[in-house]
């Protein structure tokens, strides 16, 4: 019995030796596949990946000036409303609080994130009524706008990052305004 176990012990020792012989062969017959798999794609494949890359860095710089309209679009709505109804309905509440996400989403996009100062601080004097706040707003998403129509797919502005705090804390100033 014992015989047998080492002569199959020993059978198993040359198939394994003469499996890695023939693997050794086959890696000096390809090289060119084994090359492949060690080494980077090619240029072509780089290219491709980059052109494709910087594709969706351009449409999402696109998207977010788009954003920026969008906002400024709101806020004439906004505008129209307050002067004919002199108040906010819940319409425009909705409106302030779409245009509150359109700010946080441009933020977000620019690379800045939420740091506390989207409300006012104790230092900070928020607007005396509506009318002001919204004046307020008004021309922090016109100043917005401006500073996005500045920036590229390449740049982090931190005056639009700084801007769009501003939107952010007079959208909600005058959602909960009376």
């Amino acid at each position: 019995m014992r015989f047998f176990s080492l002569l199959i012990f020993f059978l198993f020792l040359v198939s394994a030796v003469g499996v890695q012989a023939q693997s050794a062969e086959n890696d000096g017959m390809f090289p060119n596949d084994v090359d492949r798999v060690r080494t980077r794609p090619s240029t072509s494949i780089r290219e491709m990946i980059e052109k494709q890359r910087a594709a969706k860095r351009k449409k999402e710089h696109e998207e977010m000036l788009k954003r920026g309209e969008e906002a400024l679009e709101l806020v004439d709505q906004l505008n129209s409303s307050l002067e004919t109804a002199g108040g906010f309905t819940n319409d425009d509440r909705e409106k302030l609080d779409r245009l509150e996400k359109i700010a946080s989403r441009i933020r977000k996009d620019l690379g800045g994130g939420s740091d506390g100062t989207d409300r006012f601080d104790a230092e900070e004097k928020p607007p005396a009524d509506v009318r002001q706040g919204f004046n307020a707003l008004k021309e922090s998403t016109e100043k917005l706008v401006k500073e996005l129509n500045r920036t590229t797919r390449y740049t982090i502005s931190a005056a639009a990052i700084q801007t769009s705090n501003a939107v952010i804390k007079f959208a909600r100033f005058l959602r909960i305004a009376p």
